[in-house]
């Protein structure tokens, strides 16, 4: 194998293995009903609500200037309005059940970018540098949010409240985060050492232990339609990221900008699109299928796409 494959081969390895071996771990566990179901659920909700905020808040806090890119925020907003726009179109188009309409629009557009994407980063360009993925994750993150209320609500024939929504963005603890360190920062307090220690250490915690619980939470979700499945997945893993990467390329993206548009659009579905149909009243049974499986394949999805973008020279 040339050299130069042989190392682009290399820095994909690093960048998916961790992430297997942390999930297979969390697959063992399960195994060996070291936790139950429950338990689960209740450490799920922890990283959640307390492990997140600090990842969020120690990037920020740590961020440097060169880790602001309006460009790039306003392009990752701008193509996640595109893609849910373009979702909707073609889920109207394949099935005619609104339940099965709303699961399948969230399973598309809405990716894993916290536990399945940013880790990547952080494997490729070390955590120290992913300050910019950490920014564009507490804006993206929000934006998910709200467009999976505003799916939901409509096709369950709702009424959409913007102070509910404003409150469940605001609320967010990875916005919390990011907010908190924002301020910290505009004001000039500097954290104790001790303190900026702590945060470190509750930051560098959160992907191992989100992606263990994700491994262990893996389990049949009952019998869906397989076809739109098959949609969801090969749409959230193949099609959107090679329509959107080479966009992404095209408008000059480059090094960990372009690395992060990557595990943005390549990340499989998000954990919590299962949570949020099933309190929502959509297809829960579709989006659950979707996350499992898409989660799976996205080990092999995401190393040949950094493969080959990494041997094109994006990053």
């Amino acid at each position: 194998m040339d050299s130069k494959l042989y190392s682009n081969f290399i820095v994909a390895v690093n960048a998916v293995l961790p992430m297997a071996v942390l999930m297979l771990i969390g697959m063992l566990i399960k195994k060996r009903n070291w936790l139950n179901q429950g338990e689960l659920k209740r450490l799920n909700g922890v990283i959640f609500k307390v492990f997140f905020f600090f990842m969020l808040f120690n990037s920020t806090y740590h961020a440097t200037i060169n880790d602001y890119r309006p460009h790039l925020l306003v392009y990752a907003i701008t193509s996640v309005l595109v893609l849910w726009t373009a979702t909707w179109c073609f889920s109207c188009w394949v099935t005619k059940d609104p339940r099965q309409r709303g699961a399948m629009i969230q399973n598309l557009y809405r990716s894993n970018f916290v536990i399945m994407g940013y880790p990547v980063v952080v494997n490729m360009f070390g955590y120290e540098n992913a300050g910019v993925t950490a920014m564009l994750v507490a804006v993206v993150v929000p934006v998910y949010n709200v467009l999976a209320i505003i799916t939901f609500e409509y096709f369950r024939g709702g009424n959409l409240s913007f102070g509910s929504m404003l409150k469940e963005v605001l609320l967010n603890p990875m916005v919390l985060g990011f907010l908190s360190a924002g301020a910290v920062r505009l004001v000039g307090i500097v954290l104790p050492v001790f303190m900026d220690k702590l945060v470190v250490q509750l930051g560098l915690m959160t992907s191992p232990l989100a992606l263990i619980v994700l491994g262990a939470s893996f389990s049949g979700m009952g019998k869906p339609n397989w076809l739109q499945v098959i949609i969801s997945v090969a749409g959230r893993l193949i099609v959107i990221p090679a329509i959107m990467l080479p966009v992404s390329y095209w408008f000059g993206f480059r090094g960990i900008e372009f690395a992060s548009m990557l595990v943005m659009f390549g990340a499989p579905t998000a954990v919590i699109s299962y949570a949020v149909a099933q309190m929502m009243g959509g297809d829960d049974v579709l989006a659950g299928n979707s996350v499992v499986y898409s989660t799976a394949l996205s080990c092999f999805t995401l190393f040949c796409w950094i493969f080959l973008w990494k041997t094109l020279g994006a990053f």
